[in-house]
Order: C-alpha cells, then sequence, then structure tokens
C-alpha cells in the first residue's frame, strides 16, 4: 500500500513538471528559404531608378536584396511582400532580383526577372505615358484648339497592344448575352494586369449610331458609311468607314463598333462638323460638353482624343493635327465620356485619362453597362 506522503511527493512532481512545460517557449517554426514567385513591374526605363514590388515567401527580414548585380534599398519587408528601389541596369539589361536572408538566398528564376528597356524618345510635343514588355505603349500631348478648347490626346502604339471591345451590361441590348466571358462588363483580372486604357465606346443603341458585332456575332447590323472601330482576331484594330476601306481584304474582323458618320476620312474633316447637333443630342440642348473620338493615323497608330468641353470640330482639329487620317466620334457628355488610363506601367490602377468625369474609373474593373474598348499590353 503506498503511503500517504508517497502520494503527495508525486502530485508535487507532477505538477512541477508541468510548470516547467506551461514556461518553457515554443519551439521557433522552421525559417523558409525566401523564394519569389513574382516581381512588379517587370519592366521599366533604362537609367530610372524603379520601385519593384516583390512577392513570395520567406520574405521577412531580409538583410540584403540585389537588382542583378546592384545592391537594392529595401524599403519594406514581411514575409509574403517586399518593396525594394533598384538602380536600373544597363539599356536592355535583363537582371534576376535576388534576396538573402538568415535562412538562405532566394533561387534564381523566371518570375523574378526585371527588364530595362530603351525608351524610344517621344515625338516633339509627345510624352511618354505608359511602358509595356515592348516599350512605349502610350503616349500624350495636350493640346488648345483655335476654338480654345483643351484636348488630351492619347497615341496608342497598337503593335503593343491587344484590342477588345467589351459589351456592357445594358447597351447594346443583347451585347453582353452574345459575348464571351473575357469580353462582358467587367475587365477579368489577368485583363486587368495588363490594361493601358479603357474608354467608352459610341452611343446607345436607341439613338441609331450604327451597329455592333462581338465575336463575329451581330448585335446590331452594320451600315456602311458609318465611322466604325475593327477589331481582328488577333486584337489588332484601326478606325476606318465601314464599306469603304473596312474591312480591309487581309482582315479576319472579330467585333466592330460604328457610331455615327466619320469625323475625318481620308484625312479630310466631314463636311458637317460645325453642326454640332448632328453629332449627337446633350443634355439641356449644350454645344459644348465633354466628348470623346478615336482615329488611325498614317501609322496605324490608335490616337484618342477627348475635351472636358468642347465641340466636335474641336476633336476632329486636335486629331487631324497629329496625323490621323480616318477618325470616328465616341460617346459624348460627362456622364458617359469616360476614359481610364493606367500611368507609368501598363496594369497600374486605373485612373481617369481626363478631368471631370463624373463616372470612376473603377467601373471598368467592377462592370459598366455601357460597351467599351480596352486596349491590352502584350
Amino acid at each position: 500500500m503506498t503511503s500517504p506522503r508517497r502520494v503527495v511527493a508525486a502530485a508535487l512532481s507532477l505538477v512541477a513538471t508541468g510548470l516547467v512545460l506551461a514556461n518553457t517557449p515554443a519551439a521557433p517554426a522552421a525559417a523558409f528559404t525566401p523564394s519569389i514567385t513574382a516581381v512588379h513591374p517587370t519592366v521599366g526605363p533604362a537609367g530610372r531608378p524603379a520601385v519593384l514590388t516583390v512577392t513570395g515567401t520567406g520574405l521577412g527580414g531580409v538583410q540584403t536584396a540585389w537588382c542583378g548585380t546592384t545592391r537594392a534599398v529595401v524599403l519594406s519587408s514581411t514575409p509574403g511582400l517586399l518593396k525594394l528601389r533598384c538602380a536600373t541596369p544597363a539599356a536592355g539589361a535583363v537582371v534576376h532580383v535576388w534576396v538573402r536572408t538568415a535562412a538562405g538566398t532566394s533561387t534564381a528564376t523566371v518570375a523574378d526577372l526585371y527588364h530595362a528597356l530603351v525608351i524610344q524618345p517621344a515625338a516633339a510635343g509627345w510624352a511618354p505615358f505608359t511602358i509595356g514588355r515592348f516599350g512605349v505603349d502610350a503616349e500624350r500631348r495636350i493640346v488648345t484648339t483655335a476654338g480654345g478648347a483643351t484636348v488630351y490626346l492619347f497615341r496608342y502604339r497598337t503593335p503593343n497592344l491587344i484590342c477588345q471591345l467589351h459589351m456592357g451590361s445594358v447597351e447594346p441590348p443583347g451585347g453582353a448575352a452574345l459575348a464571351p466571358a473575357s469580353l462582358g462588363p467587367a475587365l477579368t483580372a489577368p485583363e486587368a494586369a495588363t490594361a493601358v486604357a479603357a474608354f467608352d465606346a459610341g452611343f446607345k443603341a436607341a439613338d441609331l449610331p450604327g451597329g455592333v458585332v462581338i465575336h463575329r456575332r451581330t448585335v446590331l447590323s452594320l451600315q456602311p458609311g458609318k465611322g466604325a472601330l475593327a477589331v481582328d482576331e488577333d486584337g489588332a484594330c484601326q478606325v476606318g468607314v465601314w464599306g469603304a476601306d473596312l474591312p480591309g481584304s487581309d482582315t479576319h474582323v472579330d467585333s466592330v463598333r460604328e457610331n455615327l458618320a466619320p469625323m475625318v476620312q481620308g484625312g479630310v474633316i466631314a463636311p458637317g462638323i460645325s453642326n454640332w447637333q448632328a453629332w449627337g443630342a446633350t443634355l439641356g440642348g449644350v454645344a459644348k460638353v465633354a466628348r470623346m473620338a478615336l482615329g488611325t493615323d498614317t501609322r496605324g497608330f490608335l490616337v484618342f482624343a477627348a475635351t472636358p468641353s468642347g465641340l466636335p470640330v474641336d476633336l476632329a482639329q486636335a486629331l487631324l493635327g497629329v496625323g490621323v487620317q480616318d477618325a470616328m466620334s465616341l460617346d459624348i457628355g460627362h456622364y458617359y465620356s469616360v476614359m481610364a488610363v493606367s500611368p507609368v506601367h501598363a496594369g497600374q490602377p486605373l485612373v481617369a485619362g481626363f478631368p471631370n468625369q463624373q463616372v470612376s474609373p473603377w467601373v471598368y474593373r467592377t462592370g459598366w453597362s455601357r460597351d467599351y474598348v480596352a486596349l491590352l499590353a502584350r
């Protein structure tokens, strides 16, 4: 028979053991060797410092980081996210971004590559606006017309871009039901990651602006003689006149958006451009309202024009002044003149492309009631 003294002693021993275990720190979690899964942006102009967002695992407590062989400045460091400032490598160079922690050094993969681009000088009066994998995707120029209107011009280097026509949830009626999911009211996540610009297309179907075709399916019948944007199967696009220079003999048209008569055709402004009522009714019958237009220049680049307050002739003159050969009117009015751009790099959060817009540019991400054009970096 066990004595009471031995029972008490054993109990005290168990209590003491429990106290020791309770106060013993847990073993530290195993440290992970850092691994980089993505670098954003992946491209940038040579000769300029670049701030990079690096995602991955084991990035907390980074001791040192490099862009190629050049030491980078660590701006912030968490286990899954790292911000660095790199001195951009020589033009044309492709370098690995790598980091070192107490647990080790990241292994170089294609996911951590950064490209330093040679930025072609912009033409006189133009400034680089958005940069993609192949260099400048968009340039901007702001002009004042003879009538005193301020016009914001964006020139898009279409060989670098994929052009898309998206159907709105309401306009044109039935369009969203005929469109594939990738051409619906909202940009998909992969599309948003490469977005350069998006802008409203044309008038409501009830205003009889012309025809609409989405992914080779007719929403509204096309009408010869209308100004039109034609999008090919490969994402190339061109503004012209349907039944005249569109469709071209060497194109495979996927989508078309018409809107009124052409503003500019063959390098000549439309004869009726001074009759502003012919270019769409405005709220309250006001002549000078927000307006947008789109054209193709002599090199095949798209040129977008917008004014917060102006006449059709202001857009036509501004487009003609930068070499546009064919141009069409887009939507008008402060509520439906919506244009979003990605500044600096493709895929950056979209912001308004010109002042006084009444609708947030984020409608292109959340879903918009009107049809629109999206330009994505290849």
